[in-house]
């Protein structure tokens, strides 16, 4: 409870801040760091900023280091006998940084220091020395520490030799205690509770400049001056002269001792707290004008900011507040949306309007009309219940033609003077009895010309008349007759000349008003695509379709479009509004937060956007925002309204975050092993084994103003080729090869502005002992001669692929040799017998007797001829060469050959037969020597019966012809009579049998062929 109020608390201060330029308020994004995030313990005492750019904080329970993400705690363990850390926790002074980056602090224990380059801690001395007094800024080579009691305490950092110089020996007297105390040219200024006293480092002298003054806080300015915080003001003393000039600062009754000073240079401002009663205080310098706000109690202990212009704010009890103090970008009503104030509570805002005065009229979903005045922060509520009990949802505020103000709720449209409130007129939107159950609901509304409006509704669009202020209407399904204006519209823009565009949920058009209740539609385009908003380039003939897809570039000339969204660098793609701050800048509303979009024409072409992104951490009233709810004023503020209020801003204030991040290792792993935590940040050359190749950085951006968006951008030289740039704070390089590595880190802060200068860390990875130079020496040998005989192993190969591939080349040249020969002795001596017949035809007397046998010749040639050309394309078919396509062609030849003839044909044949690849010429010879067997049966035998049969088994293929004919003589099966020399060459050429036995009974022709010797791997060219 007392965090949430302590947070309150410090937003509604910053709330009242009075800012010169658009409007007075400012809203400052506050971070609440405690013990859940990290944080050792909840009361902080000093906070500090190293040179590196880390954040320290001194706590009750030890010292704390921050990089924007994680907490690495300096304490030691009760069995840590040895730890390097310091023994005391309970670190209750102010926190200094030496030139070796050392941290020095006071604790009950004494004076200490943490070394974490070298991971060690030394006690340098103990409270009898420095009685536990305050610790100065370190300058130079000396640690002064103001001794209660004591005097000033100056310690060498080199030889930690100290000197003590006494309060008493100035003449003075002792002084019990000391309040502050600071480094100044040329000495030190003391602060206790009689006035100021300046040390003279020069003459080791010490006097007294104020008297009877408590003072409890000291800060330097840049000019030399001192502001002395004391007890109801502050005082502002001239080093130089010595006057003095009070400003009052109190709260009434109270005293307010102000104790902590922090500056901002860049404002001339400073930051004060007061410990008794929680105050804190904002007074800038150049007129003295200050805001301030109690506490409630809460204790602040110390005011801190750092390099990039963050208050740091350390309480007791509470952790850490840290707050942007930077001129920021956006303005938001409310203040804080989780404070349960009772007008602000559930602001959803449904529509803005910015009149001449600079008044916000904010039309609320839960709090009807609201009226707010930015330069004094007050909203008032705008009675508007004509219907029912109030207050309404309004959606539509917009001012007309005839200065009055259009307000859209429910089914009812008002028009409202904006000086007197008063309604001048009204008019309810009804529905017919078809569609009465849904009702109606006003999103929109555009007054085309002078007295005509269209209302875009969940029904869809009416037509609205002002006729000598009586007002009628026409109902969609009898104005528009088009089921894409009658369906639900979001919004109504027109370009004049009755121009109007419609934005539905079912995508948008364009039409020409032709008269109060007739139009022309132009075109219809983005069918299924919710559109939101337009707006219409004034420069370029591009309309920007805001919708639930993304952002929609629309060339009306050619038709062409390009959608921009999360791809293209948008935070979201669903978008609800486009405020224009000219036709190469677009502010758009998402539910992602505001985004501004940066654009390059070629012409009429956009050929680059870019996207810079804002979110609730950059103090917007959330990352959702709401359709119809957007303005741009009279001078060209812009307000965009969502769930949980207003944001309202200047654009050409809105200014890039100029403080740039410091790169930093936070944490070194190898082989997923922690190898540096803590001193990773000091870590400039790792040398590791072969074998610990892994390695893990993890990467931080020193920037504090947002750090969860800082990115990085990395490259490890000698692999990556170029930089990686991501938003991922972790990098992992696996099994990196032997070698000298350099990784490199670059780093941005929350709006992309980068720090070019690299944080580098020199790596190598020793080799193994096989990868030295003599083993090298070895291994060249040892390769040299497998390379050799791998070389001389492929060339091997390489000649047997070659001569593989020069006996395909032979054997396909053999086959067309076959084909040439086949196709010359079969083709080309029947044609020659035809022709030779054809003329013996010719000279033979007509109707003779001889003619008619010459004539018969030529048709059995012509047969035979046909015949020999189909098995020559049977056998060149390289489908056919599987044995059982031979096998099928052999029956069927068989059958077509007796078909005709007076014999009986007996075949035997197998079922089936396996579809073994087989050799073309095996194929081809096997064919034609049954088909030579066949036809010597059927011109020689004189048989009446002819019986084939052919077997397949695992080895070998048999035919076996026999017929019951007269035989042939002996002599003749000796000089290879009837073909039988051809036929048995055939077959020996394929390397089988042929057999022929002949007799008084009949002759019988066996071949055997064996199947491993006409295999084919494949199908033979």
């Amino acid at each position: 409870m007392k965090n949430k109020l302590l947070a309150y608390v410090l937003l509604l201060f910053f709330a009242h801040i009075q800012v010169p330029g658009l409007y007075a308020q400012k809203i400052l994004a506050l971070q609440h760091i405690s013990v859940e995030n990290g944080l050792s313990q909840s009361t902080v005492y000093s906070i500090l900023q190293d040179k590196k750019g880390f954040i320290w904080f001194a706590t009750g329970d030890g010292i704390n280091r921050y990089d924007g993400r994680t907490f690495i705690p300096y304490k030691t363990r009760f069995s840590d006998s040895q730890s390097v850390y310091p023994k005391d926790r309970n670190v209750n002074s102010r926190l200094y940084e030496d030139k070796y980056g050392r941290i020095w602090f006071n604790s009950d224990a004494g004076l200490s220091y943490i070394d974490i380059r070298h991971r060690r801690s030394k006690l340098v001395y103990n409270n009898t020395i420095t009685g536990n007094g305050i610790l100065l800024p370190i300058v130079g080579d000396t640690v002064w520490v103001a001794a209660h009691d004591k005097g000033l305490v100056a310690i060498d950092i080199n030889n930690l030799a100290y000197a003590l110089y006494r309060f008493g020996n100035s003449g003075d007297s002792a002084t019990n205690i000391i309040n502050a105390a600071i480094q100044a040219p040329g000495g030190i200024w003391v602060a206790d509770h009689k006035g100021l006293l300046f040390f003279d480092r020069t003459t080791r002298s010490l006097r007294r400049k104020l008297t009877n003054e408590n003072i409890f806080a000291l800060h330097l300015l840049p000019g030399g001056d001192l502001l002395l915080g004391s007890t109801n003001g502050i005082y502002r003393y001239s080093t130089l002269t010595g006057n003095t000039r009070f400003i009052p600062i109190g709260a009434g009754a109270k005293n307010m001792q102000w104790d902590n000073i922090a500056e901002d240079t860049a404002t001339h401002t400073v930051y004060m707290s007061a410990r008794q009663g929680g105050a804190i205080c904002r007074l800038s310098l150049p007129d003295n004008h200050y805001e301030w706000l109690d506490f409630q109690g809460s204790n602040i202990n110390y005011l801190f900011t750092d390099k990039s212009m963050n208050l740091w704010i350390g309480t007791d009890g509470a952790g850490v507040y840290k707050l942007d103090i930077k001129p920021h970008k956006f303005y938001c009503y409310p203040v804080d949306t989780s404070y349960n104030a009772p007008v602000e509570n559930g602001l959803m805002v449904k529509s803005i309007y910015c009149d001449s005065a600079g008044m916000f009229w904010i039309g609320s979903y839960y709090k009807g009309l609201l009226r707010y005045d930015p330069s004094s922060q007050h909203l008032a509520h705008v009675d508007i219940a004509v219907a029912g009990k109030g207050p309404h949802p309004v959606s539509i505020i917009k001012r007309d033609s005839s200065g009055s103000l259009l307000i859209g709720f429910n089914d009812r449209l008002l028009w409202l003077d904006p000086h007197s409130f008063r309604i001048k007129k009204q008019l309810q939107l009804t529905i017919g009895q078809k569609y009465a159950s849904v009702g109606v609901t006003v999103y929109a509304c555009v007054e085309w010309k002078k007295g005509s409006y269209l209302v875009g509704t969940n029904q869809g669009v009416y037509a609205v008349a002002d006729r000598n202020g009586n007002l009628s209407f026409s109902r969609p399904y009898t104005f528009t007759h088009n089921s894409i204006t009658a369906s639900w519209n979001y919004d109504l823009q027109t370009t004049g000349n009755g121009i109007v565009y419609l934005g539905t949920r079912n995508g948008m058009s364009k039409i020409e008003m032709t008269s109060d209740t007739a139009f022309r539609m132009v075109y219809h385009a983005f069918d299924n695509v919710p559109v939101r908003a337009f707006y219409k380039s004034t420069t370029t003939p591009v309309l920007w379709i805001a919708s639930e897809l993304g952002l929609i570039a629309y060339n009306e000339a050619t038709g062409k479009y390009r959608v921009f969204d999360e791809q293209a660098g948008m935070a979201n793609s669903y978008v609800y509004a486009i405020l224009p701050q000219n036709d190469t800048s677009l502010w758009l509303s998402t539910n992602g937060g505001i985004a501004n979009m940066k654009l390059q024409y070629r012409g009429d072409t956009v050929v680059k956007a870019h996207f810079d992104n804002y979110t609730a951490k950059d103090g917007l009233q959330s990352d959702e925002f709401n359709t119809g709810a957007y303005f741009k004023c009279d001078n060209g503020t812009m307000i965009f309204g969502g769930i949980n209020g207003i944001n309202w801003f200047d654009p050409k204030m809105i200014r890039p975050n100029p403080y740039k991040a410091m790169p930093a290792i936070a944490a070194i792993e190898v082989n997923d092993t922690i190898y540096a935590a803590d001193t990773a940040a000091f870590t400039h050359r790792l040398s590791l084994p072969y074998n610990s190749n892994t390695i893990s950085f993890s990467l931080r951006a020193l920037e504090y103003t947002n750090p969860a968006q800082n990115n990085f951008a990395y490259k490890l030289e000698g692999l990556d080729k170029d930089w990686v740039y991501t938003g991922n704070d972790k990098v992992r390089y696996a099994d990196l090869a032997p070698g000298a590595y350099r990784f490199l880190l670059k780093v941005s802060n929350n709006e992309g502005a980068w720090n070019d200068e690299p944080l580098s860390i020199d790596l190598v990875i020793l080799p193994p002992f096989w990868k030295t130079w003599w083993f090298r020496i070895l291994l060249v040998v040892v390769v040299t001669g497998i390379g050799y005989s791998l070389v001389r192993y492929y060339v091997r190969q390489k000649v047997r692929e070659r001569t593989r591939e020069l006996e395909k080349q032979q054997a396909l040249y053999v086959e067309r040799m076959r084909i040439s020969k086949d196709v010359h002795d079969d083709l080309g001596s029947g044609l020659s017998k035809i022709t030779l017949m054809a003329e013996l035809a010719g000279k033979q007397q007509a109707g003779g007797a001889k003619l008619k046998d010459t004539i018969g010749d030529i048709s059995r040639v012509s047969r035979d001829l046909v015949g020999n050309m189909r098995d020559l394309i049977w056998v060149l078919n390289p489908e056919n060469t599987t044995l059982d396509s031979l096998v099928s062609r052999i029956r069927e030849y068989c059958s077509d050959y007796f078909e005709n003839m007076p014999l009986q044909l007996e075949l035997d044949f197998p079922y089936a037969v396996a579809g073994m690849h087989i050799l073309r010429e095996a194929q081809r010879n096997i064919f034609l020597t049954v088909k030579e067997a066949l036809n010597n049966t059927v011109k020689h035998a004189g048989a009446t019966n002819v019986h084939v049969e052919l077997k397949v088994n695992d080895n070998e293929l048999s035919i076996a012809l026999c017929d019951n004919g007269g035989g042939f003589a002996s002599v003749d099966m000796e000089k290879g009579g009837n073909g039988l020399k051809n036929m048995r060459q055939r077959i020996e050429t394929i390397k089988g049998t042929f057999h022929v036995m002949t007799g008084e009974g009949g002759t019988s022709v066996k071949i055997i062929v064996p199947l491993e010797n006409i295999k084919a791997a494949e199908i033979p060219l």
